[in-house]
Formats: C-alpha cells, sequence, structure tokens
C-alpha cells in the first residue's frame, strides 16, 4: 500500500524496535538534534523539524542544555506513543499545507481584484467596496 507521494504510510510497529535500539544506544548521553534527527533517518522515522516537536511535546525527550537533549526515562517506549507522534505531525503538516494554499490562494485573489478595479477605473468607472453597512469609493 503507498500512501501520497508514492511513499508507503508511516507505521509505528515496524519502527519502533529500531527506535527503541536508537533510545538505548543514546541513553544517558546528551545528543544534539542534527544527532537525532540524522539517526531517525538511518531507521527510516520522518526526521524534519515539525516531527523532532513532537518528541518533545509527548515528553520523550527533555532540553538539557540549549543545544543538548537526552531521553527522559529509560524504559521502552510503546509503539502507540511513536504512532501518537507521528499523528499529531501529520495534523500539524496538514494544517500548515492547508493555511499556506489559502495564504497563496487569497493572495492570488486579491491581485485578481486589485488589477480589475485597475482596469475598471481606466475606463471610467466608479468603484465602491463594502464597509461595514456603508460603501467607501475606492
Amino acid at each position: 500500500m503507498e500512501g501520497k507521494r508514492g511513499r508507503s504510510p508511516f507505521v509505528a510497529l515496524d519502527h519502533i524496535k529500531d527506535f527503541n535500539e536508537l533510545k538505548s544506544s543514546l541513553q544517558g548521553k546528551p545528543f544534539t538534534k542534527d544527532t537525532f534527527k540524522e539517526e531517525l533517518k538511518k531507521i527510516g522515522i520522518p526526521h524534519n523539524n515539525m516531527f523532532w516537536v513532537g518528541f518533545a511535546k509527548f515528553k520523550v525527550i527533555k532540553r538539557i542544555s540549549k543545544a543538548e537533549y537526552v531521553f527522559i526515562d529509560n524504559k521502552p517506549t510503546h509503539f502507540k506513543l511513536l504512532e501518537t507522534i507521528y499523528l499529531d505531525y501529520s495534523d500539524r503538516l496538514a494544517r500548515y499545507l492547508k493555511n499556506t494554499e489559502l495564504g497563496k490562494a487569497r493572495k492570488e485573489q486579491e491581485t485578481q481584484i486589485v488589477e480589475a478595479v485597475r482596469f475598471l477605473k481606466g475606463l471610467g468607472f466608479q468603484i465602491y467596496a463594502p464597509v461595514e453597512d456603508l460603501y467607501s469609493k475606492l
């Protein structure tokens, strides 16, 4: 089964063993964000900044200095937690993409309106726009 963009969908159960091995190898040792992201990449887990935030949000890791992090506990992570982090990431990514697309569409629409108003004014029309319950001349 393939997801959008031709990739297989993320299945936490397929990745949890590798993630717990990663957690075991880094346990008790401070690591940087880049190191952790590189290790996630090696085991096939999303490794961008938006996904990274989920590990801190769901209290898997904590910051100990400006650039270093550690795992909060030494217990294995349950696959449901990894799945929850991924679902949160997916939701945030979808909202981001939707807002970006809406922003582009809104900007394009405003540009079209400005061009239309400019065109009609060039033909000698007077253009009025609604302002609350009244209209003001543009």
